[in-house]
C-alpha cells in the first residue's frame, strides 16, 4: 500500500484535531495574551498551571504558524493575529460559532444522509432561527460570526454600480445587525433606511444604532406584511432556504413592491463542477446548518421566473452575484 496514500487518507479523519487546537487557543485567551504580553514560557505556565501539555501545545501552534518563538519569548504571527479581536478582518467569531453549533451539526451528517433531516435540527431539536431566538449565547455567536464574515467578504463594493437616483427608501429584508444598511448610508446619507427581521435580531440591531434615517421593524418575511420601498435587498438570505420557502419570501416582497421598485439579491453563485472544494463545502454547510442551498445562475433565474420576477441586471463581485430584479 502506498504510504503517501495512507497518510493522505489518514489526514481526512484527523484534520479535526487542528480545529480543536485553534479553538482552544481562542477560548482560553491564549492568543490574546500572547499578543498583549509577548510572554516567556514561565509566564505562560503561570497563566495555565493546570495544563500539563502546554509546551507541546505551544510547539503545535508554532508549526501551525500561529505563534513564533525567538528562544526567549512568544509572539503572534500575522496568521495568529486573525484569531484575535485585534484584527480588522478577524476570524475569531466565525471560528467560535463553527466549533460550537457548527461541529455539533456536522456530527449529525451521517444520520441526515439516511433520514433526510436537517443536521442542525437533529443536533438541537429545532430549526436554527427558532433555536437562536431561545438561546441568547448561541445567537451571539451566530450574529458575531455573520458580522465578521460580512466584513471580510467586502460585498458593499457591489453597490457602487447600482443606480440610486430617485430612490428614497431602501429596505433590507433579513437585515441582521444592520451593517449593510449602515454601509449603504455611506453612498447617500439622505436615504430612508429600514431593516426588517425577527424580533430578537432587531433588538440586537437597535442596540448598535437606530435614528431617524435608520429604523428597524420586527417581523417574519414568511408571515408578516413587508413595508413599501423603492429598493429591497435580500443579502445572503435565500441560500438559507429551499426553493419552496424562498418562493414564499419572494412573493411576500412582490406584494409590497410598487411598479418602479427593484429587488436586489446578493448571494454566492455556483459554477457546479468548476467550483473549488472550499466552495462546495460551503454549499454543503448551508444545507447542514439551515436546510438551504447555494445556487447556480440558472437555478436562480428559474427561481425568479417562477415568481414572476425578471433579471434586469446581473454582476459579479469576487464570488458574489448581484441580481437586480423588477416586476
Amino acid at each position: 500500500m502506498n504510504k503517501e496514500l495512507l497518510s493522505r487518507n489518514k489526514s481526512l479523519f484527523t484534520a479535526f484535531t487542528t480545529s480543536f487546537i485553534v479553538h482552544a487557543a481562542i477560548k482560553t485567551n491564549m492568543l490574546e495574551r500572547i499578543y498583549e504580553m509577548v510572554p516567556t514560557l514561565d509566564e505562560l505556565k503561570e497563566l495555565y498551571p493546570n495544563f500539563a501539555m502546554l509546551e507541546t501545545f505551544l510547539i503545535i501552534l508554532e508549526k501551525l504558524e500561529l505563534i513564533k518563538y525567538n528562544g526567549e519569548r512568544y509572539s503572534l504571527t500575522d496568521s495568529g493575529l486573525l484569531f484575535t479581536d485585534r484584527a480588522v478582518l478577524s476570524l475569531k467569531a466565525p471560528a467560535d460559532f463553527a466549533m460550537n453549533e457548527g461541529v455539533l451539526s456536522w456530527m449529525k451528517l451521517s444520520d441526515a444522509i439516511l433520514n433526510g433531516e436537517i443536521p442542525f435540527k437533529l443536533a438541537f431539536g429545532k430549526e436554527p432561527f427558532e433555536y437562536f431566538s431561545d438561546n441568547e449565547e448561541a445567537f451571539g455567536r451566530f450574529s458575531n460570526s455573520m458580522s465578521q464574515s460580512t466584513k471580510r467578504k467586502s460585498i458593499y463594493n457591489i453597490f457602487q454600480n447600482i443606480d440610486f437616483e430617485n430612490v428614497n427608501t431602501v429596505l433590507d429584508v433579513g437585515c441582521g445587525d444592520g451593517r449593510l444598511l449602515r454601509e449603504i448610508r455611506n453612498i447617500n446619507n439622505d436615504f430612508n433606511l429600514i431593516g426588517f427581521d425577527l424580533p430578537y435580531v432587531i433588538n440586537n440591531a437597535r442596540r448598535i444604532e437606530e435614528n431617524k434615517t435608520l429604523k428597524f421593524l420586527e417581523g417574519s418575511f414568511f408571515e408578516d406584511e413587508i413595508p413599501s420601498a423603492d429598493i429591497y435587498i435580500l443579502s445572503r438570505v435565500l441560500h438559507d432556504w429551499n426553493d419552496e420557502k424562498s418562493g414564499v419570501i419572494l412573493q411576500n416582497i412582490i406584494k409590497a413592491m410598487h411598479k418602479e421598485s427593484r429587488l436586489l439579491i446578493i448571494d454566492k453563485v455556483l459554477n457546479n463542477k468548476e467550483d473549488n472544494l472550499d466552495t462546495l463545502l460551503s454549499h454543503l454547510n448551508v444545507w447542514i446548518m439551515c436546510g438551504g442551498r447555494e445556487r447556480s445562475y440558472e437555478e436562480f433565474k428559474s427561481l425568479f421566473e417562477q415568481q414572476g420576477l425578471q433579471i434586469s441586471n446581473f454582476s459579479v463581485f469576487e464570488n458574489f452575484g448581484l441580481f437586480e430584479l423588477t416586476l
